[in-house]
């Protein structure tokens, strides 16, 4: 498979050996997401966003209950930061900002700062005991943002009908 990413190039003059941000997006979302975002930004600095496994147009494997994603996340990100030639801020969105977190610990060679939106935070005992819950099946009684993705929507009659599910619910009420 392959993974998809956005890549702005950031100000005519910005150095070569100036930061860039690489973004991360939420569970369930994409690069292009973060489009409106990322082009301020990328005034500033160049910027590279990432499709993770099971998002967007990116064809890594992600076999839900089998893959473990956030695991194979940072293997992504790890392999995007040392191919970059440059540092990175690291940047993010809700859960997969623990990657971020991961990386600026375990590899701060290529992380020189992080930049998080809605950073989701779990303590390591209520860590631990939602992986035994998801090992039996039972996550959805653990969490009730795992039981609210699985009740997720994945198919659409047609894209229309999926623009009206979403507008003005939730998180989406105050995007164009």
């Amino acid at each position: 498979g392959r993974l998809s990413l956005l890549e702005w190039d950031g100000p005519a003059g910005y150095p070569a050996d100036g930061p860039a941000l690489v973004w991360l997006h939420a569970t369930g979302f994409h690069a292009l997401t973060y489009r409106r975002l990322l082009i301020d930004i990328a005034a500033q600095m160049p910027v590279v966003a990432l499709d993770l496994r099971g998002h967007g147009i990116t064809t890594l494997p992600a076999v839900p209950g089998r893959t473990r994603v956030h695991r194979a996340y940072f293997g992504d990100v790890v392999t995007v930061l040392e191919g970059l030639g440059r540092p990175a801020i690291l940047g993010g969105h809700s859960l997969v900002c623990l990657v971020g977190f991961g990386l600026a610990g375990r590899r701060p060679d290529l992380v020189r700062g992080l930049l998080l939106a809605e950073p989701v935070l779990v303590p390591q005992r209520l860590a631990r005991l939602f992986a035994i819950a998801r090992a039996f099946g039972q996550a959805d009684r653990v969490s009730r943002m795992a039981a609210g993705a699985r009740r997720r929507r994945a198919v659409f009659p047609s894209r229309m009908a999926m623009l009206e599910s979403y507008a003005g619910r939730g998180a989406f009420r105050t995007w164009p």
